[in-house]
């Protein structure tokens, strides 16, 4: 179990952690886990990619080791 908090509400979350996931590459990861589930502010892949790569050394980081998805059910 891990607790959160939501950045728009700042409401603290409490959720089970249903799998850890390691993608080779942004593309990857976008598309198996849908862009709406990484990255819920724009609607396409570049637009995901964009976002996503302006993190500082992002793509550099993700290109050495990989990006991972963490799955997880929410209890309140």
């Amino acid at each position: 179990y891990l607790t959160l908090t939501d950045m728009g509400s700042g409401e603290i979350k409490e959720v089970k952690i249903k799998y850890v996931k390691k993608y080779a590459n942004l593309i990857g990861l976008l598309t198996s886990e849908g862009v709406v589930n990484v990255c819920p502010t724009v609607k396409t892949v570049a637009e995901a990619e964009s976002v996503i790569n302006a993190y500082t050394d992002y793509e550099k980081r993700i290109a050495e080791g990989g990006v991972y998805a963490v799955g997880i059910e929410y209890f309140n």
